[in-house]
C-alpha cells in the first residue's frame, strides 16, 4: 500500500516520535481537501432520496435536511475554503438510526464519537483550579468564536497552552473555520 486517509486522527497522536504515525500528512487546514473531508449539501440531500426512494428513510426529506443543517453542517476545513460541509460520520449515523422510522431517533450524536467531557473539564483545571482553558472556552460559548492560529501538531502534555487548546476544539470538530481576522483563522462554533 502506497496511500492511507484516516479521519478522526487529531495530531497529539501525530506529534510524538514514538507514535509510530509521525510520518503523517495533517491536511486537515487545506482548502484544496476541504469537499473531500465531508459531505456537500447536494450529496447530503441525493442521499435522503436515495434511502427514501428504497424505503430506508421515510421522514420527511425537508424536514430531515434542516435537521441535519442545524446538527451536522457548517465545516470548513481551510481558511480559503468556501463550501460547507456536513460531518459525514454524524450524517451516516443519523441515516442508520432514522433506517424506516416515521420518528426522529432519540439520539442525534454518535456516541462512539461524542467527547469525553469529563476529559475536557481535565484540560480546564489543575487541582481543582480553573486554569486558562476555562477562560478560552468561556469567551468562545460567549462570544461564538475566536481569533486565533490553528497549530498542526502539538504534545498532550502542552495543552495548557492557549493556541494549543483552540488547536484541540478545532480538530474535535466543537469549531470550525469561519474565515480570517488580522491574519489569523476565525473559529466559530458550527453547529449544535
Amino acid at each position: 500500500m502506497t496511500r492511507l486517509f484516516i479521519t478522526g486522527d487529531t495530531p497529539v497522536t501525530m506529534d510524538d516520535v514514538t507514535s509510530g504515525f509521525n510520518i503523517g500528512t495533517n491536511i486537515s487546514n487545506d482548502s484544496r481537501f476541504n469537499e473531500m473531508i465531508g459531505f456537500t449539501e447536494t450529496e447530503v440531500q441525493t442521499m435522503l432520496q436515495e434511502y427514501q426512494a428504497v424505503g430506508w428513510l421515510r421522514l420527511p426529506i425537508p424536514a430531515t435536511m434542516d435537521l441535519l443543517k442545524e446538527w451536522y453542517n457548517n465545516y470548513l476545513f481551510g481558511e480559503e475554503a468556501e463550501t460547507a460541509m456536513f460531518n459525514s460520520d454524524m450524517v451516516l449515523y443519523f441515516l442508520n438510526a432514522a433506517e424506516a422510522r416515521t420518528k426522529l431517533p432519540l439520539q442525534l450524536i454518535d456516541q462512539n464519537i461524542r467527547i469525553d467531557y469529563g476529559k475536557l473539564r481535565h484540560l480546564m483545571a489543575i487541582d481543582r483550579r480553573l486554569n486558562g482553558n476555562f477562560s478560552v472556552l468561556k469567551s468562545v460559548i460567549e462570544e461564538g468564536e475566536i481569533t486565533s492560529p490553528i497549530n498542526p501538531s502539538f504534545p498532550l502534555e502542552q495543552l495548557l497552552n492557549r493556541e494549543n487548546f483552540i488547536s484541540l476544539l478545532y480538530y474535535f470538530g466543537l469549531l470550525s473555520m469561519a474565515g480570517t481576522r488580522d491574519g489569523s483563522p476565525r473559529l466559530r462554533i458550527p453547529n449544535r
